[in-house]
């Protein structure tokens, strides 16, 4: 698939993100919330110690159903 055709279709997975309450990581004097990365294929989201990572997996998992896009969970990490 073409990178803008990539880009596409990825932006709505990015629009719900950043629709959520997903609270992602505030740096002081920064306006907004840090809260996802998209790069080619690779989409890296920030989560608080307050969010709960259930939320994000509602909201992949109604992305991929409505896309069918699939993701790779064994890549999938979180750290303390």
């Amino acid at each position: 698939m073409s990178c803008i055709l990539y880009n596409i279709a990825i932006e709505p997975l990015g629009n719900m993100l950043r629709a959520s309450n997903i609270k992602g990581i505030q740096v002081p004097d920064l306006a907004k919330r840090i809260l996802v990365t998209m790069f080619a294929d690779d989409t890296l989201v920030y989560l608080s110690e307050r969010d709960d990572f259930r939320d994000l997996e509602k909201i992949i998992d109604l992305f991929c159903l409505a896309s069918t896009a699939k993701f790779n969970t064994e890549k999938q990490s979180t750290y303390p």
